[in-house]
């Protein structure tokens, strides 16, 4: 099933399942606005908009819609719904990279940040490869003055030639 027709199916799941507990629905018929669901009882109205859940990862509403009051109904792949979902939580953890302590979104999480990430691999990569010192600076000042699309032909061609010297192509 594609994302679109995902998407339609837990409007319908979450429809029904607010029937169910008593409101009454009014669907959004554009394909954009705040809300996906409009819901009402014993006069109270509600918006809602309706994300397909999965066990690890939780949706997150923009800050629109957070300001103009909507809920995040999360519909489970096996037709579970739940208002307001909650993340996981995974505990703390201790960054690889700066040692600095920060709030985990995922189990595997090992960085507080992106940038330290990036420092971490980065260097990983070039230990990795077992590049010299002279092929690393010139990879670095080359990179930081090309497109995306050139730094990728780049680290393509100096993959491949660590390849070649590894297995003894090249002396």
């Amino acid at each position: 099933m594609d994302k679109k027709h995902k998407g339609a199916w837990a409007e319908l799941v979450a429809c029904g399942w607010l029937l169910n507990q008593g409101y009454e629905v009014y669907r959004n018929v554009s394909p954009c606005g705040l809300c996906d669901v409009l819901a009402t009882r014993s006069g109270e109205y509600f918006k809602f908009d309706v994300k397909i859940v999965k066990e690890t990862v939780v949706a997150q509403l923009s800050r629109a819609q957070t300001e103009s009051g909507v809920l995040l109904l999360g519909v489970y792949p096996d037709g579970r719904c739940v208002v307001n979902p909650t993340r996981p939580d995974y505990g703390i953890g201790t960054c690889k990279e700066c040692g600095a302590t920060f709030k985990k979104t995922q189990h595997k999480n090992c960085f507080c940040q992106r940038s330290c990430t990036a420092k971490f691999w980065g260097r990983e990569h070039f230990e990795r490869n077992r590049l010299t010192m002279r092929q690393k600076r010139a990879y670095q000042k080359a990179s930081s003055q090309i497109s995306v699309d050139q730094q990728q032909k780049l680290t393509r061609r100096v993959k491949q030639a660590n390849t070649l010297i590894f297995r003894g192509v090249i002396p």
